[in-house]
């Protein structure tokens, strides 16, 4: 049913949410991390504070949560297990996972790591401490291994001072 006597009511579209930039006065889009004028920074994406955290590893501390990529760290070409194209199958050696940083250790570029403790579920932690590699890449022919680094995201860091890019 139509009434003659309907009114017919134009909704307004509303403009996009902006905030102003502290340092040049622009008007931006409320949701963008950093000013098109002059580059400046209102917050850092989370993948990229991670990033950030994880290029520099050395100065997490003990507490610190990193979670460890799955399917780097050292690994082994099998002589006997090929792959469908006929190359050598790829057997990880490295971690994978949620971890608690017990200790960094530097002594050397070959000789380098975070010692963690590997976190499960509802907040339970192993009994035991791991040693994820974080040196150099390189060959290892006493071990027939292939020595590389673990790729790592910082999931929470006690103290929150962020690095300069």
């Amino acid at each position: 049913m139509t009434y003659s006597n309907e009114k017919t009511i134009k909704k307004k579209k509303r403009k996009a949410p902006q905030k102003e930039c502290p340092e040049c006065k622009s008007m931006v889009h409320a949701r963008v991390s950093f000013c098109r004028e002059c580059n400046h920074t209102f917050y850092i994406k989370k993948d990229v504070e991670q990033d950030l955290l994880a290029k520099n590893w050395r100065d997490l501390k003990a507490g610190d949560i990193i979670k460890v990529i799955t399917g780097s760290g050292s690994y082994f070409l099998s002589k006997h297990n090929k792959n469908p194209d006929g190359s050598p199958l790829r057997i990880g050696m490295g971690h994978k996972g949620k971890f608690e940083v017990v200790e960094i250790v530097d002594q050397g570029s070959r000789s380098c790591g975070i010692v963690g403790r590997q976190l499960y579920t509802r907040g339970r932690r192993a009994n035991v401490t791991e040693y994820i590699y974080m040196g150099e890449k390189y060959y290892n022919e006493d071990m027939i291994m292939h020595n590389e680094p673990h790729r790592i995201k910082v999931i929470k860091k006690l103290n929150r001072e962020l690095p300069d890019a």
